[in-house]
């Protein structure tokens, strides 16, 4: 581009518009349980609290057969469900049919992280697509018959971990711990 008053043109992008990253958020145990008969085998409230700290104000998708588990959508949150059933519908959520529509329907809602919340099928279908990985270790083996386990650690890199002894109301030690996938 030829220089106007001995000055180079400063060329702008059309938009400056965030990317947004796709980010699942997990508990799990160290045997890969995340949960048993529709409920989670542990408890840790302090978990529960990091959650809730993380994904407010945020949108998040969710399985199903999360959502009916849970009971009813998450307050201060976006709560897109993804079903098979065509004629699922519910008023407190946005309910789409492919984890590629879910994520599709919520970056045309906000350019913040997208946070997939589970269940196991949900985190399955969404994994090659996650650009960041919240993982809330609990330090203990349980009975479960819903799990998690990433196909590669190697495509992961720890950014960050925290440990936290278990204590009076948290029943086992855990680790907050949050991941980047590899470029």
């Amino acid at each position: 581009m030829p220089l106007v008053n001995n000055y180079q043109p400063i060329i702008k992008p059309l938009t400056t518009k965030k990317m947004n990253e796709v980010a699942a958020i997990v508990a799990c145990a160290e045997n890969g349980v995340i949960g048993f008969e529709n409920k989670i085998p542990w408890y840790v409230p302090a978990d529960y609290a990091y959650f809730r700290r993380v994904t407010i104000n945020h949108v998040i998708i969710l399985g199903r057969k999360n959502y009916e588990s849970i009971g009813h959508a998450l307050p201060k949150r976006v709560n897109i469900v993804v079903t098979r059933d065509e004629n699922y519908k519910k008023d407190d959520i946005i309910v789409e049919n492919s984890i590629e529509k879910a994520i599709e329907h919520a970056k045309s809602i906000s350019t913040e992280t997208i946070f997939i919340i589970g269940g196991a099928e949900i985190y399955n279908l969404s994994y090659p697509l996650l650009t960041k990985l919240y993982y809330t270790e609990i330090h203990a083996n349980v009975k479960g018959d819903t799990f998690f386990i990433p196909k590669d650690w190697n495509d992961w890199v720890l950014e960050s971990e925290e440990f936290h002894a278990k204590d009076e109301k948290n029943m086992y030690d855990y680790t907050f711990k949050i991941y980047n996938r590899k470029k």
